[in-house]
């Protein structure tokens, strides 16, 4: 069984797509918004998609939550390859809206 089938990686791809499609409604319904509750004209809301190394970014959560091991790519296997770099990147979506 595969980490992710080919179904899940199209779901996250559709539902980053979706976010993206949903914030441009929104920036089009209020184009013309001179004031919002903040006091302020309405400001654009960008989608940045970042590609991001998931064993990094995994080993890194691990170690400021707990003292477990670090995680190792079982497929990596370092006499065929010095420096494997992992076959998926991560992306993720940041809904920070600046």
């Amino acid at each position: 069984m595969a980490y992710l089938s080919s179904f899940d990686i199209s779901s996250y791809g559709l539902s980053a797509q979706r976010f993206r499609m949903d914030l441009i409604s929104s920036n089009i319904a209020n184009a013309n918004t001179t004031r919002t509750s903040e006091g302020g004209p309405y400001q654009r809301k960008d989608v940045v998609f970042k590609a991001i190394d998931f064993s990094k970014t995994l080993n890194e959560k691990i170690a400021e939550n707990n003292n477990m091991l670090e995680y190792e790519n079982p497929l990596d296997d370092s006499f065929l390859q010095e420096n494997a770099n992992p076959a998926i990147m991560s992306v993720i979506v940041d809904k920070s809206g600046s």
